[in-house]
Parts: structure tokens; sequence; C-alpha cells
């Protein structure tokens, strides 16, 4: 019945479907690997992509997501401060490249937002991924290659329900990568001898958007050697397939000869 909703939503305006494990004839290898050699194309030419979260409730996924995006919000700054440091007021500033240029007072230090040390914050986040990571779309590496192909793919829950986020007009798996790659790329940036942060608990949280392969995914070479590690096959042979079109190539017993 879930699945049947999913076909309605996903049909809606076309003639055609193409589903994954549905169209693809498991139980003849020549017309399964000729369907694999060719996944690439069908994902670039498809008119939209979908990734149905079939372990994932609407409420949960809604759940999870928010706190994603509420978290990476986070990240936008505190304003200015003024921290004393050896008697010397220093004017701190939340910025994550550079400090800019044309700012005469040279006490402007570079500063990383306060919540990256509330544990509110690092719990949220925690919580977030860790309810992703339950489902088996996050587990699976041919899911991480059609991923890879299709990173503008509408999540949709297993009530076939989307996300939502204020202000956007669509949600799906790009506006994850996004918010995750900030979330991961500012947790880089803490030094490592600062005390004043939860290291452990920082590190667990870079280890789940690794596990999910939510922060490599501008990187082929990246996605291969880090987040490909984290996924599962049923056979070995199918780590080289389950990955393999990232790179737009085909080999093994799908190419003839």
């Amino acid at each position: 019945e879930d699945f049947e909703k999913v076909l309605h939503y996903v049909s809606n305006g076309v003639s055609f479907v193409w589903v994954d494990i549905a169209c693809i004839d498991q139980a003849d290898r020549a017309v399964k690997m000729d369907e694999i050699g060719r996944q690439a194309a069908i994902f670039n030419n498809a008119q939209e992509a979908y990734v149905w979260l079939n372990h994932t409730s609407a409420e949960k996924l809604q759940g999870a997501m928010a706190e994603v995006f509420r978290c990476e919000a986070a990240l936008g700054g505190d304003g200015e401060h003024i921290a004393n440091f050896g008697g010397e007021d220093i004017i701190i500033r939340y910025n994550t490249d550079e400090v800019d240029d044309d700012d005469d007072d040279d006490n402007v230090s570079q500063w990383l937002p306060s919540c990256l040390c509330s544990q509110d914050w690092i719990q949220a986040i925690i919580r977030a991924f860790s309810q992703l990571a339950q489902d088996p779309w996050f587990t699976s590496l041919w899911c991480l290659q059609e991923g890879f192909l299709r990173p503008a793919a509408t999540l949709l829950s297993l009530e076939a329900v989307p996300p939502i986020r204020p202000g956007f007009t669509a949600t799906g798996l790009a506006t994850l990568l996004t918010a995750s790659a900030e979330i991961y790329r500012v947790i880089l940036k803490v030094p490592a001898n600062d005390p004043s942060y939860d290291h452990t608990a920082l590190k667990h949280i870079r280890g789940l958007i690794e596990a999910l392969g939510l922060d490599t995914w501008n990187s082929p070479i990246l996605l291969y050697s880090s987040a490909a590690q984290f996924r599962q096959t049923r056979e070995a042979v199918e780590r080289i397939y389950g990955i393999m079109q990232v790179f737009g190539f085909s080999s093994g017993t799908e190419r003839e000869p």
C-alpha cells in the first residue's frame, strides 16, 4: 500500500516511471547486467528522480531534516563579541573564511559559532543524523551511486510525503547535502587543542556524516575511497558495479564482449 502511494506520487504528469528493482529482471543475468550498464544514462536523463526512504515515517523524516537545517542555520554566527585576552579587549566576529581586509582594527579575530560548544546543538545534530542512518538507503552502495548521479532527487518518506523547509520550494537530497557539508566543514575548523569543545562528540558527528556519505558528494574519488567503505552489497563483485558509474565507465560481465 505504501509502495502504491509512492507510484501515484511520482507518476503525476508523466507517462512512464522507472523503478530501480522493479524494472530490472533479476532472474535474467544478461538483461540485468545490461540494465546495470545503463543506470547512469537512466538517472541522468530522467525528468525527475526520487528517493523512497521506506523505513522512515513522514514525522521522523521531517523531524530529522528540520533538526539538520536548524543546526546548520545556527552556524551563521553570533554577531560581534568583545573578549578580553591578557587585559586587552579583542573584537571577535564570526567568519568562516578570512577576516575582512577592509577592517582597520588589528584586534579582530576569527570566531567559530558558539553552538559548537552547546550540548543542545550537539545532541540535536546527533539525533538527526542517527535517525537518517536507520534507513537502509543510507547503507547501500548502489544508493550511494544513485544519489551521486542525481543529487537533486526528491526525498520521500514511507508514506510518500516529501519533507518541507520554510522558504524553499523543494527540499530534497541536495538541500540535505549542502547543510551537512557546511556542518562538517565548520567542525573541521575547531582547534584540536581547545578544551572548551567536546572533541569526542564533534568527532562522532563527523563520523556520522562520513558514514552517511554526506561529505564527499562533489568528488568521485572521495566518494569511492571514503564513503563507499561504509556501504553494503549482497555480493563482493557489486563493490565494483555499485560505484563504477560515478566515474562514467562500465566494466565486467555487463560489457559485451
